[in-house]
C-alpha cells in the first residue's frame, strides 16, 4: 500500500509475494516528507549439510514450474486475511534522518572536490525481490513494490570518491553525513542507493539478472576502483565487496530501535544472497564500524521509505478445503510425468499453509495417485503461489504408500513427514532457507510417477491341467 501525505491518496498495491490467500508480506512503502539535505548452489551450505549417510541425498529446490492459480477462488477454496500495514505517513523525525550538526573531520572541508558522479534519471524502482526470486529476506525486503523516484545524482565510488585511494570507514552516520553536506551532498537513501545498483532494468545484482562470479570479489582490501567489473548500469563502482554503506534510512522493518540502514557488502561478504542490491542490514547509527564506508548523493532526496511490518504466523495451517481449480492449479505446476498417470486420478489433499519465517508463506500438498481398486500412492510438494501462479518449489523424487501429515520442527524453517511402503519406514525432511527448500528423502524412495503395491494386482489362477 502507499500513502502520500503530500498527495492526499491511497492507492492498493503490490501483493505479489502474498501467497493462495493473500496472506503473505505485510508490506507498505511510505512517502514521508522528509528535509531534502542530505552459482547460488555452492552457498547453501546449511542445506546441503542434510546430506547423511543412508538417508538418501538432500536436494535444494530453486521454482522449477509454474501454472495459473485461478484469481477468484471459490467459496471452497483456501481463503484468509489479507496483508494488514500499520505504517502510516509521518513527518521526519530528528531519529528519522543524519543530524548534520557532527563537525567534518580535518580531512573534509566545503571546498572540497567530490570527484566523479553519476546522474541516475527519473524512473520506477522494482524495490526488494519479485515473488519468488531466490535468495530473498522476506521479513526484510519489499515483494516487488514499483516506486517511482526522482532524478538523482551519486558518487561514482564510495567516500572520499578517488579510484586507487581506500574507502573511509569506521564514522558514525552523522558524521558521514556531514562529510557529505561539507561538499555539498548528502547520504543517499536506501531506494535510491538500490535504484543506482539495479540499474533502468531493475536488476537483482549490479551486473544483471545472475548474481557475478567473481567481478565483486577483489583483494581483501578498501581500495576503490578495482574490480572493474562490478559496476551498476548506471556507472556506479564498488556497491558491493568493498563495504557496506551508510544510508540516510532508518531500519524501517519493525521497530528499529535506533538503527539505521546500510546497504551493500563488504569484502568478505560476497555470497550470492548479500550481493544483491536488495540486500541491508541494521547497524548502530551513533557509532562507527570497520566495515562500513559510504558515498554522497544530491540533488532532491526523495520522500519514498522502506516501512515492512514483519508478520509471524502458526508454522503449519491446515486448508480447510481445495476446489478443482486450486487443485488443477498446483497439477499443472508438477513435471510433466506427473500430470498425467496413465490408468490412474491424480489428485491433491492434505493441504498445508507453511509460515518458515514472517511475511512468507508456502503451500504443502501431498500428490496422490488412485486406481480403482488398489492403493493410492502419494508424493508431498511444496509451492510458492505469486500474481496468480503456482510455481513448485521442491516434490520428492518419487511415490511411496503412505505419507502421514507433516510435523513443524522446533525451528519454523524444519518440517517432517513419516513415510511408509511395505516394511520400508523413514523420514522426509524440509528445510528453508531464504526462499529455497532443501528435501531430503530416505535412500529407498525410488525415482518415478507410480508406484505398485503389493495386493495391487489380481490374484493370478493357477494352470489348469486338462486330461487327454
Amino acid at each position: 500500500m502507499w500513502r502520500s501525505r503530500d498527495r492526499r491518496r491511497v492507492v492498493e498495491g503490490g501483493g505479489a509475494g502474498s501467497g493462495p490467500r493473500g496472506g503473505g508480506a505485510a508490506t507498505v512503502a511510505v512517502l514521508r516528507a522528509v528535509a531534502p539535505a542530505a552459482a547460488l548452489l555452492t552457498w547453501l551450505g546449511p542445506l546441503s549439510a542434510c546430506d547423511k549417510s543412508g538417508e538418501g541425498a538432500a536436494t535444494t529446490s530453486a521454482p522449477v514450474a509454474s501454472a495459473p492459480v485461478p484469481s477468484a477462488p471459490s467459496a471452497s477454496a483456501p481463503t484468509g486475511p489479507a496483508p494488514t500495514a500499520s505504517a502510516t505517513a509521518t513527518e521526519g523525525t530528528a531519529s528519522a534522518a543524519p543530524s548534520a550538526s557532527v563537525a567534518p573531520s580535518a580531512s573534509a572541508s566545503a571546498g572540497d572536490e567530490r570527484g566523479p558522479t553519476q546522474t541516475v534519471p527519473a524512473g520506477r524502482l522494482v524495490a526488494g525481490n519479485q515473488c519468488g526470486a531466490v535468495p530473498r529476506i522476506t521479513p526484510e525486503e519489499l515483494a516487488g513494490e514499483k516506486i517511482e523516484l526522482g532524478a538523482f545524482d551519486i558518487d561514482v565510488y564510495p567516500y572520499p570518491n578517488e579510484p586507487g585511494r581506500a574507502a573511509k570507514v569506521g564514522v558514525g552516520r552523522d558524521e558521514a553525513a556531514a562529510l557529505c553536506q561539507a561538499r555539498g551532498a548528502r547520504l543517499c537513501t536506501e531506494l535510491e542507493w538500490e535504484r543506482a545498483c539495479k540499474g533502468p532494468d531493475s536488476t537483482p545484482y549490479e551486473t544483471g539478472a545472475v548474481p557475478p562470479k567473481d567481478p565483486c570479489k577483489g583483494e581483501p582490501n578498501l581500495i576503490a576502483g578495482k574490480r572493474s567489473g562490478c559496476r551498476s548500469a548506471f556507472g556506479v563502482m564498488d556497491l558491493h565487496g568493498l563495504a557496506f554503506e551508510w544510508t540516510s534510512s532508518m531500519w524501517g522493518r519493525g521497530t528499529s530501535g535506533g538503527a539505521a540502514t546500510v546497504r551493500g557488502s563488504s569484502f568478505e561478504k560476497t555470497s550470492p544472497l548479500e550481493l544483491r542490491c536488495a540486500y541491508g542490514q541494521p547497524r548502530a547509527a551513533g557509532q562507527g564500524h570497520p566495515d562500513v564506508g559510504f558515498r554522497c548523493c544530491s540533488g532532491p532526496q526523495s520522500p519514498a521509505e522502506v516501512a515492512l511490518e514483519p508478520r509471524k504466523r502458526d508454522t503449519l495451517e491446515a486448508a480447510p478445503g481445495i476446489d478443482q481449480a486450486f487443485e488443477a492449479s498446483l497439477l499443472a505446476a508438477m513435471p510433466p510425468d506427473h500430470r498425467t498417470v496413465p490408468g490412474y486420478t491424480l489428485r491433491f489433499d492434505n493441504v498445508y499453509y507453511w509460515h518458515p519465517v514472517a511475511n512468507e508463506e508456502l503451500v504443502l500438498a501431498r500428490w496422490s495417485g488412485v486406481q480403482r481398486n488398489s492403493k493410492p500412492f502419494r508424493e508431498v510438494a511444496v509451492f510458492k503461489i505469486c500474481g496468480g501462479y503456482a510455481i513448485l518449489q521442491a516434490h520428492m523424487r518419487g511415490p511411496v504408500a503412505e505419507l502421514e501429515r507433516p510435523d513443524a520442527g522446533l525451528s519454523p524453517a524444519a518440517v517432517s513427514y513419516e513415510v511408509r511402503t511395505g516394511a520400508d519406514r523413514g523420514e522426509v525432511k524440509l528445510q528453508y532457507q531464504h526462499g529455497w527448500v532443501g528435501l531430503q528423502q530416505p535412500a529407498w524412495v525410488k525415482a518415478g510417477n507410480k508406484l505398485e503395491l503389493e495386493g495391487d494386482k489380481p490374484p493370478r489362477r493357477p494352470p489348469v491341467r486338462r486330461g487327454k
